[in-house]
């Protein structure tokens, strides 16, 4: 009897055990499911799905104008993409990374570029001058350059022009020095001292330096508008030359360097801009940049923007309304293909961020068109100094 009893407490425990373990085990989970997508196209979908499609389609690719799809769409739509530039063609002809580059020189030789121009009458023939290493010339196309300069020659080159008007264009101008340029010694910014501009008269072989704008040789002293010029135009109609000098202004020579007057700026003394540029655009109009920050001082009532329809004669204030109050330099650059769009890039001072650069567009023919586009700068750590 014991032994009966034994038996069936037993098997209650285990009972129980295998009971305990069932209850512990994770519910098994439900089978979902899942929702049928059905095809419009397919022949078990109801007839509001195959509408609804048709009514999708309809509305996507109709015209405007009239409710309809075009008859012969597909057709003319895949002609019309035919036709459609490829990625690679678009890529070729705007793109910069479809072409390759190579050093064309010189090599060996010091001193940055800063001034190139190709010569109208022939394109193999190019000059480039450097802010320290002067005028060289390459008749090859980049193959090989030589030196134009004589030892006692500046060599600070900043800018270079052709006089581009038929049985003139073997005549060339260079300006030179650099204003709080990039040359340091002793761990300070240093300038590049100019002599004023040098011209040439047979195709950049040999230069000549121009009376007016030698300068009065001394490096240390602001007392000479051609001490530092950052930039030289002529113009295509008759030659005039025009030179933006730091410290002055405009300064322009209807004779072909012989004798210079002074065009545009706060007035005819040193240290009133600290920084000029000067521009032609496509129609013959000559545009000026002149800062309103100056030595000794923060401001000069003359600074901004300005273009004259009469070769300098007389100028007119195009300065746009969100022009920065307070600016140093501005560099100018004409649309080609549209003679009334100015483009300036200015630095507006400060600690040489991104924000410190404006970028602005001008119409010259409407100041309502004028925009400020400075929001589509990138960050940019620089000064435009120079």
């Amino acid at each position: 009897m014991k032994r009966y009893n034994r038996l069936f407490v037993a098997a209650g425990i285990t009972a129980a055990a295998v009971l305990l373990a069932l209850t512990l085990l994770p519910e098994r989970p439900k089978a979902v499911r899942e929702t049928r997508i059905r095809s419009t196209q397919s022949p078990k979908a109801s007839r509001a799905s195959r509408f609804g499609r048709v009514e999708y389609y309809q509305r996507l690719l109709r015209d405007p104008a009239t409710g309809r799809i075009p008859e012969d769409i597909r057709r003319r739509e895949l002609a019309f993409a035919r036709n459609l530039p490829r990625a690679e063609q678009r890529l070729a002809k705007g793109s910069a990374a479809q072409f390759t580059w190579k050093s064309a020189g010189p090599t060996d030789v010091g001193g940055r570029v800063r001034a190139l121009a190709v010569n109208i009458s022939n394109s193999s023939t190019v000059l480039a001058g450097s802010v320290s290493g002067g005028i060289w010339k390459s008749t090859d196309s980049g193959a090989t350059w030589a030196l134009k300069n004589t030892p006692g020659q500046n060599l600070a080159v900043t800018s270079l022009a052709q006089d581009t008007r038929s049985g003139h264009t073997g005549t060339w101008y260079y300006a030179t020095g650099e204003f709080d340029g990039s040359a340091y010694d002793r761990g300070a910014r240093a300038f590049v001292y100019g002599a004023g501009v040098y011209k040439s008269t047979n195709g950049g072989e040999t230069w000549t330096e121009l009376p007016w704008a030698q300068g009065d040789n001394n490096p240390t002293a602001w007392s000479y508008p051609t001490n530092y010029i950052s930039r030289l135009v002529v113009h295509p109609s008759n030659g005039y030359v025009f030179v933006a000098s730091h410290a002055y202004g405009i300064f322009r020579s209807t004779d072909g360097g012989a004798s210079w007057g002074y065009v545009l700026g706060g007035v005819n003394q040193g240290n009133f801009h600290y920084y000029a540029d000067v521009a032609l655009t496509s129609d013959g109009r000559v545009v000026a940049a002149l800062s309103n920050s100056y030595w000794g001082s923060s401001t000069s009532s003359f600074g901004g923007i300005y273009v004259s329809s009469n070769y300098g004669g007389s100028w007119t204030d195009v300065t746009p309304s969100t022009f920065p109050s307070s600016h140093e330099r501005t560099v100018l650059g004409c649309a080609p293909s549209n003679p009334d769009i100015v483009y300036t890039m200015t630095y507006a001072g400060g600690s040489g961020t991104g924000e410190d650069v404006r970028y602005h567009k001008i119409d010259l023919s409407d100041a309502a068109n004028n925009a400020d586009r400075s929001a589509n700068m990138p960050a940019l750590d620089m000064n435009m100094e120079g």
